[in-house]
């Protein structure tokens, strides 16, 4: 007799057990096909983001296309850093050489404006376009700055760190 009640007892938590397991799956299933439904609805976002890239970089290797054939305009491959001389957490001899409201040429660095080149490659003075940043002055050089090389004036030194280091298509006036 205890065997056999011991055996109905087994027997019926198997089937609640086996039950609770069913309903998991079930539940487990559900959740397996919202989460397949978003996968698409991302891979169709990704695929839009990604035509919108192709195009945006044919926009742009057009306007190059376009300078190049304009006198006096290059356009190449740099390294873009940047820096924050204004900012009160700004280190001397890495944001600044000295006065930090001034740059090379006299002017009060200025983000979205100002950047530091190798006169050498851009004259000083000189606009140029950086992809992604959109059109700049180069107002100040840095010992760093050799080449193609550019440091960008950042609001903030967090804007700066956060920045790093990219390389980026500019467009100058200068020597190739």
């Amino acid at each position: 007799m205890l065997r056999i009640l011991l055996a109905i007892s087994v027997v019926a938590l198997v089937f609640l057990i086996s039950t609770e397991l069913l309903g998991e799956v079930r539940s487990l299933r559900k959740d397996i096909q919202y989460l397949r439904k978003h996968v698409a609805e991302l891979e169709e976002e990704i695929e839009e983001h990604e035509r919108d890239v192709r195009r945006q970089k044919m926009r742009v290797d057009s306007l190059i296309e376009v300078i190049e054939h304009i006198g006096g305009w290059s356009s190449a491959m740099f390294t873009v850093t940047s820096y924050a001389p204004l900012d009160s957490n700004a280190v001397e001899g890495m944001c600044h050489d000295g006065d930090p409201t001034s740059t090379f040429t006299g002017t009060r660095p200025t983000a979205g404006r100002t950047v530091a080149v190798d006169p050498s490659v851009i004259p000083l003075g000189s606009p140029l376009w950086i992809e992604g940043l959109g059109w700049r002055i180069a107002e100040d050089i840095g010992g760093l700055i050799e080449g193609k090389r550019i440091d960008v004036v950042m609001d903030s030194r967090e804007d700066a760190l956060d920045w790093g280091i990219r390389n980026r298509s500019v467009i100058y006036m200068g020597r190739e």
